[in-house]
């Protein structure tokens, strides 16, 4: 078993330990589901803040008045348009990145293509902004991270993350609560299936997208876990933008998970795409952090962890993937530093 205690985020001297279970942090059945107590816990704060900031929109959103309609679709523009061309091109790029869209979610002006906009003063708007921009990088996760052929995507979009969460705590947490309703293995959570639900209602509270009536492919979903795995990967490990300030979501967050994960029992294909996913984006980071420990984990992982995934597997791709894996790893001892992760601050005091 692996502990979910770890040390924090000021020393790599030390690191949690692989031998004693921290009580509430493993996997049981929580109303039903399969998930730790602590874990569960918070998934429902970030879930309650989620819908009390949605409840707040609901009036805003559902006005059919033709100047609220045109405002929503300016500010959903002026919000989504530098996510959607978040990119690797350099550190300022991305420098520019967190300051524009910090800024959109604080009601500044910016200036884009010689105009300028804003996102207006009240909370209503703000609110706003901050739940399309969280909802927008989660789409981002399922989409363009899920579906790349490299790591690079998932480091720009988390490098950018992590620099908007240090300058605004709620947009941190509302993207936290959707990626969970995305991607509840990102809690992780097991859900159960409810007395009176349908099979397409529990499959997309699992993560399954509905278009025309008809549920995605297996294969479309797993692309999609994997892509909010990596992304999350990409986040416990980024450098923080702002120099001075700590990460609001940093590698000790990336322990409590996997000891998490470790700590229930497996499900077909799932565990194996969301470990691996894990695994090829955040390993670098988690060795230079915990060294030996983080060995011991993954040799945990190779001995006890994987004969039981392999039981349970449905398809021949992701365990096979997450067995060669280990063996690289446990073989080599060494984690090179992957294309497109930024290893400095990219925004001075």
């Amino acid at each position: 078993v692996v502990s979910t205690q770890s040390t924090g985020e000021a020393s790599s001297a030390t690191a949690p330990s692989v031998q004693v279970v921290s009580k509430g942090n493993v996997a049981e059945l929580v109303e039903g589901n399969i998930v730790g107590s602590a874990a569960y816990e918070e998934y429902l704060r970030l879930e309650k803040q989620l819908k009390a900031v949605e409840k707040g929109l609901e009036n805003f959103q559902r006005q059919s008045d033709k100047d609220l309609v045109k405002m929503r679709s300016q500010l959903k523009l002026i919000t989504v348009t530098p996510i959607n061309t978040i990119s690797a091109s350099s550190h300022e790029h991305m420098a520019t990145k967190v300051k524009e869209i910090s800024s959109i979610l604080r009601g500044k002006k910016v200036t884009r293509n010689m105009q300028v906009t804003d996102s207006g003063i009240n909370s209503t708007t703000l609110n706003f902004c901050t739940l399309t921009a969280a909802t927008k990088f989660v789409e981002q996760a399922c989409e363009q991270v899920g579906n790349a052929e490299n790591l690079i995507p998932a480091y720009s979009f988390g490098t950018v993350l992590v620099g908007i969460w240090q300058q605004n705590a709620l947009f941190g947490e509302l993207f936290l609560g959707q990626l969970h309703r995305h991607c509840p293995y990102t809690v992780p959570a097991y859900w159960s299936r409810g007395k009176d639900e349908s099979n397409n209602e529990y499959l997309k509270r699992l993560g399954y997208s509905e278009v025309d009536g008809k549920l995605e492919e297996k294969e479309k979903f797993l692309k999609k876990m994997e892509g909010c795995m990596k992304l999350y990967g990409a986040i416990i490990t980024a450098t923080p933008p702002y120099q001075g300030k700590v990460s609001p979501c940093g590698i000790s967050q990336g322990w409590v998970w996997l000891s998490r994960v470790l700590n229930m029992q497996p499900i077909p294909d799932i565990s194996a795409t969301v470990l691996h996913a894990f695994l090829v984006t955040a390993s670098h980071g988690m060795f230079r952090k915990y060294g030996a420990q983080f060995m011991k984990v993954l040799d945990f992982m190779h001995r006890v962890y994987l004969p039981k995934l392999e039981e349970v597997s449905e398809s021949f791709g992701p365990a096979t993937r997450l067995k060669l894996f280990l063996e690289k790893a446990i073989r080599d001892r060494s984690f090179p530093t992957p294309d497109g992760v930024i290893t400095e601050h990219i925004i001075p005091i």
